[in-house]
């Protein structure tokens, strides 16, 4: 059967020792027992201990899964016995001239380890809950974040190959409530995760509020998302690739019509010879001049704010990576002619604040510059 026994038979001797499980306690114990340490066989193993040991805290929170502690002790140990199969088929595929080089063998190795997250016992893990998705990160660690969660809940990451989902374990009905102020806070704290784990992973890409993955017919949460994972692995690689050492920035220039229709007024030829005009009209005459002038006017102003945005974007666009146009909201004081959202690098920020300084100088005009964000208007995760 090889000497991948052992390994099983150290786990088991540590675990009745009551010693901690880990790398440098199993080696001592295969050495202990003359075992030579393959390393590629303890990351396989160690692996799936993690994994085990990940998901039966998560279910000691749930004491209709588990009565007991002998109950638990007795599900991971039948795991590792489990997989020893596993082991074993991997230590045949070694030898097989299939594998020659160390890549080859590590890619074996990678197979397993999928296997592994596939085959997990369904005793191990048995939820109905769904789990609540924040972001892909660039990262395939497994990782306890904590009690930063919408309503203080537990998140945790999902791995999948060099990726992972940033999710907790939520109900499979999504988030609704009538009181305006409750769905604000599950707002900011979606948003409070997303700048905690993109401060810790660099690049992510983020989901919007209250995205939901369920179970499905043969999977758990976690298995649904980790095969969500892999069938949009190489897109998700894509865009991280471009969001790679940029973030989101938004620009807002808002404009005071008042300012550009007086321009308009005392340097258009034609208004100017209408307003002339009507000071020798009827009162009648007079307001019927007037509409006139007022949609002359208003024509001169949308062809204005067509050529203040073009000349805008262009000077924009011409310091950003990517840039979208969004929908312009209202402003109590001035109007606002254009809200964009920019991709950029940090160390073109500088350039882009400096055109954006010049549009703030110009007489009637506002600039709003916000961020950084991580990039929600960039990337479209499944």
């Amino acid at each position: 059967m090889g000497n991948e026994v052992a390994y099983i038979h150290a786990v088991l001797a540590l675990h009745a020792a009551g010693k901690e499980i880990n790398e440098l306690n199993i080696k001592k114990v295969l050495e202990a027992l003359g075992t030579e340490v393959d390393q590629t066989k303890l990351r396989v193993l160690l692996s799936l201990l993690e994994s085990l040991t990940q998901k039966t805290s998560i279910e000691q929170k749930n004491t209709s899964q588990f009565k007991s502690l002998e109950k638990r002790i007795e599900s991971l140990e039948k795991s590792i016995i489990a997989i020893n199969d596993k082991l074993v088929a991997f230590e045949k595929l070694k030898a097989t001239k299939a594998v020659e080089t160390g890549a080859q063998i590590e890619e074996a190795g990678d197979e397993v380890l999928t296997f592994i997250s596939e085959t997990t016992p369904a005793g191990v893990v048995s939820d109905d809950n769904g789990r609540y998705i924040y972001c892909v990160a660039d990262s395939g660690e497994k990782i306890d974040l904590g009690d930063i969660g919408i309503e203080n809940n537990d998140v945790y990451t999902i791995p999948y190959n060099d990726i992972c989902a940033v999710v907790h374990n939520c109900p499979t009905e999504p988030y609704k409530s009538d009181d305006d102020n409750m769905v604000k806070g599950w707002i900011m704290g979606h948003e409070k995760v997303m700048e905690t784990v993109w401060e810790k992973f660099g690049t992510i890409l983020p989901l919007g509020f209250d995205v939901i993955i369920k179970p499905d017919n043969s999977h758990d949460s976690n298995k649904t998302v980790v095969k969500w994972l892999k069938e949009d692995y190489e897109s998700l690689k894509q865009q991280m690739k471009m969001v790679t050492g940029k973030a989101e920035y938004g620009v807002q220039i808002l404009w005071d019509p008042k300012v550009t229709a007086q321009d308009i007024t005392e340097s258009n030829e034609k208004i100017r010879k209408l307003n002339e005009e009507i000071k020798e009209k009827s009162k009648g005459a007079a307001y019927m001049h007037r509409q006139k002038i007022e949609n002359e006017l208003g024509k001169e102003m949308e062809k204005k704010a067509d050529e203040y945005f073009k000349e805008f974007y262009g000077m924009i666009k011409g310091r950003v990576e990517k840039i979208r146009v969004e929908k312009t909201k209202k402003d109590k004081e001035m109007q606002m002619l254009m809200n964009l959202s920019c991709l950029l690098s940090k160390d073109k920020v500088e350039k882009l604040g400096a055109k954006l300084e010049k549009i703030n100088k110009m007489d009637g005009f506002s600039v709003r510059f916000t961020g950084p964000w991580p990039p929600y208007s960039f990337i479209s995760p499944g």
